[in-house]
């Protein structure tokens, strides 16, 4: 009984959605930080304006004079025998508070993380990579 009400939870929480809403969210623009360097700048390019690609066939907009960005963070510890990636897509935008309308603050309105352990960084970069922005863009598709 304790491994069918577990199975249930798991499902549960898997097919949930962020706690964060990309309601109203018009345009963005992208950036790859790579502090580790994992990634050449070619790399970092490529996989940016795929990324690009991706988010304008949802039509969201790539280019604002907002301040409005969407982060890919990758950040790696090495071990002896692999590189243990954490990789976060988050948006950052400024927000308007309902308590304080006339400053606008820079907030975290969406975020989602990727925890790698690899023995092929680049290539599963790139698949985690895909796999948020296809979550972010899922999301997106539902509430807009």
């Amino acid at each position: 009984m304790k491994k069918i009400l577990l199975i249930i939870c798991l499902n549960i929480f898997a097919f949930a959605l962020t706690p964060f809403s990309l309601e109203g969210l018009e345009e963005t623009k992208v950036k790859i930080s790579d502090k580790g360097k994992l990634l050449s700048k070619m790399e970092k390019k490529e996989l940016t304006n795929k990324v690009i690609k991706e988010l304008e066939k949802t039509g969201l907009k790539t280019d604002t004079k907002l301040y409005s960005k969407i982060i890919l963070k990758v950040k790696s510890l090495k071990s002896k025998s692999k590189d243990i990636i954490f990789i976060s897509l988050f948006v950052i935008e400024d927000v308007r508070m309902l308590n304080d309308i006339e400053n606008i603050k820079m907030a975290i309105t969406y975020k989602m993380d990727d925890f790698i352990d690899s023995t092929d960084p680049k290539e599963d970069i790139v698949e985690s990579i895909e796999y948020l922005v296809s979550e972010f863009i899922d999301q997106y598709k539902d509430e807009n």
